[in-house]
Formats: C-alpha cells, sequence, structure tokens
C-alpha cells in the first residue's frame, strides 16, 4: 500500500521549550525530521494541560505563529474530555462546544483557517485512545449532537461557513468503544484514528517514513483516517508495548527524541484535506 502524508500529535504545546537550546516544540520537530512533517495533531476544548494556547486567543496565536514558521501548514483537532464515559448526553454537548469554541477562536487569533476544499469541512476527533476509557452511548449521542449544529465562520472565505464531522481517535480494540461508533443509528462516526502500534511499528518507533499504513490496526465498519505508530516513550515505561531495548536502545530515540508522537494518513483517503489550515 503507498504511504500517506506524516505528522506529529503532542500534549505539549508548540510553542513549548523543546529542551533542545533555545528551540520550541515546532522548531525541534522539524530540525529532528527536517522536511517530512505536514501537520500536527493539537487538543481544543477543555483539558487539565495540553489545551492550544492555553485557551487564549493570544497564545493560541503564538502557536499558529510557531507552526507556519517552522512549516507545519495544517492542523488536526481534538477533543479530550476525560469524562468519555459519563453517561450524559449534557455533558457530551458541553465539551464539544468548548472544543468547536476553541476552533473558532484559534482561526480568529490569525494565521489559521479551514481548509480550501469544497465545503470547508474539518472532522474533530474524540480522544478514547486510554484503556479504562470506554465511551458510555449517551455521552457520544450528546458530544456527535453538538459537533454536528457547530458551524465554523471563517474570515478567509467570507460569509462562508465551514461544517464539523464527529469523528473518534480511539484504540480498535475498546470493544465498548468501537459498538457505540458503530452501533448507535443516526449518529455516524466519520472515521478512526487509531493509537495502536502493530509489531512491525516497534521497528520503525522513530523512523520517517515509518512503516506501511497497511499495518495499522484499525476497525471494519469505521474509516481508517490515521494511525498513529509511533508513541513517545519514557525511560523504563513502553506506552506502545514495543521492547525497551529493541530495535531503538534509549539514547536513539529517548534522549534526542522530541516529547511527540508519530502519524500517518490513510493513502486512500484524503484526509489533510479535512484540517485546519495555516498561512
Amino acid at each position: 500500500m503507498p504511504m500517506g502524508y506524516w505528522g506529529t500529535d503532542s500534549v505539549a504545546r508548540t510553542t513549548d521549550a523543546s529542551g533542545f537550546d533555545s528551540q520550541n516544540m515546532a522548531q525541534r520537530v522539524r530540525a529532528y525530521w527536517v522536511t517530512t512533517h505536514q501537520y500536527w495533531g493539537r487538543y481544543f476544548g477543555n483539558i487539565a494541560s495540553g489545551r492550544y494556547g492555553g485557551g487564549s486567543q493570544a497564545g493560541m496565536a503564538a502557536e499558529n505563529l510557531a507552526l507556519l514558521n517552522s512549516g507545519f501548514y495544517e492542523v488536526v483537532p481534538i477533543n479530550s474530555p476525560g469524562n468519555v464515559g459519563t453517561n450524559d448526553y449534557n455533558a457530551g454537548g458541553l465539551q464539544a462546544q468548548a472544543a468547536t469554541a476553541d476552533i473558532q477562536t484559534a482561526i480568529n487569533a490569525g494565521h489559521m483557517d479551514l481548509p480550501d476544499t469544497s465545503n470547508h469541512a474539518v472532522y474533530l476527533y474524540l480522544d478514547i485512545e486510554y484503556p479504562g476509557s470506554a465511551l458510555n452511548r449517551e455521552y457520544w449521542k450528546g458530544w456527535h449532537d453538538s459537533v454536528r449544529n457547530s458551524w465554523i465562520v471563517s474570515p478567509r472565505w467570507g460569509s462562508l461557513l465551514g461544517p464539523i464531522y464527529p469523528a473518534a481517535y480511539a484504540n480498535p480494540s475498546d470493544a465498548t468503544t468501537m459498538d457505540v461508533l458503530t452501533n448507535t443509528p443516526g449518529y455516524i462516526c466519520w472515521g478512526l484514528w487509531s493509537p495502536k502500534p502493530s509489531a512491525v511499528a516497534c521497528g520503525a518507533y522513530c523512523t520517517i517514513p515509518g512503516p506501511d499504513f497497511g499495518f495499522g490496526q484499525f476497525y471494519a465498519g469505521l474509516t481508517a483516517h490515521l494511525w498513529q505508530y509511533g508513541i513517545h516513550e519514557t525511560a523504563g515505561v513502553s506506552n506502545s508495548g514495543c521492547p525497551y531495548t529493541l530495535p531503538n536502545p534509549p539514547g536513539a530515540c529517548y534522549s534526542d527524541y522530541p516529547n511527540v508522537d508519530l502519524d500517518e494518513t490513510n493513502p486512500s483517503f484524503s484526509q489533510i484535506s479535512y484540517m485546519l489550515q495555516i498561512a
């Protein structure tokens, strides 16, 4: 299978100090992988840490500019409210509203806009990636309705409005979550971003290009959008399930490796056309 576009996602802000000289995170990722990375996944809405721009328009403007100056031209919006297991329709709706409001604020801050496509639509990914965070059906309904009822006003496209489509950043091995996403009539999940590395990804954890997209693990019935094939490790802890000593021992990927995860888009689907644009 052909390979897609390469990118990064992180809780860290792109303006945060990278710990390497005076470079910020965006500069360090660009320096580490030179020309390969095109987009960056970041968090919008209520989140304890890692919120885009810290939730302020000035902070969002700074992140937009940091991405632009380092040659990143797309942002994948993620919403990670942390309460996805709550049996509460209204809770889901409120979290989605906070995320879409942040997206609008980031666009108003400058250097960010909707994609140059026919309907200027964007996918927003609900973060359900961690064990023990199975998605509740009522929560999904509330979050989904609020996302679909939100429209982003674009300064670039004048009076045109861009719709937002509900998608999921979820572990395909989570049977409860997959059932909610595929078996809730009227509440379609528009696509899956899989954070589950396969065995082959352990051999390409730090590499760009990474493994073939066909090695990714997804779920029947959901369109595969992105694969997070490389998960940043902390010395002594294997977040990805890959062995620590092979193939990349500490020092090769840990001591000088930016604190970000690595992603690839589906080469058979133009997901990059549904990201927020930096210009």
